[in-house]
């Protein structure tokens, strides 16, 4: 299959190193390697994604997943012991009230909620971001996803698919 990738312009491939090993890593190498061998004409470059930080929700009420409605107030809390319900979760990022600022999105569960700051409070150890939402489930231990992107209003873009 790699020897077709490169006949039909494959020229460099993706290893995502947020899965798999060194050993397979490894042997995804001499694959594309053994391909090259058939093609000598032919080469790929090799590009290595690397696992970015890891920002986290922290545990719901009673472990079940949350119903929140589009355009509701939602905050955002850095003390990671809060069990979180529809009007407040917690955060594994301490830095957070300090890295965004108003009108700053948050994409949480790679983008399926989506969220607008619209106030920050006080910065302290139990500190909360309230926040604007655009979408309406979450579950527990979704990876943040943090996006400085002001371009973003709901009336620009349809609002992600529902993430259960």
């Amino acid at each position: 299959m790699l020897v077709k990738m490169l006949d039909a312009g494959m020229n460099i491939a993706r290893l995502n190193f947020s899965h798999g090993d060194h050993t397979s890593h490894g042997k995804s190498l001499d694959n594309l390697r053994e391909a090259l061998t058939q093609r000598p004409g032919k080469s790929c470059a090799v590009m290595l994604d690397t696992k970015g930080p890891e920002i986290r929700t922290g545990m719901l009420k009673d472990g079940k997943a949350i119903e929140l409605t589009a355009n509701q107030t939602l905050k955002i809390c850095t003390d990671y012991a809060h069990l979180g319900d529809n009007t407040m979760i917690a955060c594994s990022y301490k830095s957070l009230m300090t890295t965004v600022q108003i009108g700053s999105t948050i994409f949480i569960a790679d983008g399926s909620l989506t969220c607008e700051v619209s106030e920050i409070n006080d910065v302290s150890k139990n500190s909360t971001l309230q926040t604007y939402l655009f979408f309406d489930i979450l579950g527990s231990y979704c990876c943040y996803l943090l996006k400085w992107c002001q371009a973003w209003r709901e009336k620009e873009h349809e609002p992600p698919r529902s993430y259960r």
